[in-house]
């Protein structure tokens, strides 16, 4: 039995995983699976609120383009548009914060002729 939890334990070890945690209770709808997502290393300069944090483990990510098949099915589930994400000293994503973009503000309604 010790043998098979061994075995189980190195399999999954090199499998990413990416715990979530909710910046607060606000939701917001669900986008296409396949929607596309940004990815900023650093703060980009259009509004955002945030949406939450994956703590990215198990297998080091090391790749934009891997970063993103990886979370894109999760980040556009919770309605995201953009991943902020940040890595470690050897070049692996750690963490990536998923934002979703601000509505411009309403136009004002045109005065009464």
């Amino acid at each position: 039995m010790n043998r098979a939890a061994a075995l189980l334990g190195l399999l999954l070890a090199g499998c990413p995983t990416a715990t979530f945690t909710p910046a607060s209770q606000r939701t917001y709808p669900p986008k296409p699976v396949n929607c596309f997502i940004e990815l900023f290393g650093s703060t980009p300069s259009r509004p955002y609120d945030e949406i939450g944090v994956y703590d990215l483990g198990g297998a080091d990510i090391e790749q934009a383009d891997e970063l993103r098949a990886f979370l894109q099915p999760r980040a556009c589930q919770i309605g995201a548009d953009a991943i902020l994400y940040a890595a470690n000293g050897q070049g692996a994503y750690v963490k990536a914060l998923a934002l979703r973009w601000r509505n411009a503000e309403p136009t004002p309604a045109a005065p009464p002729p």
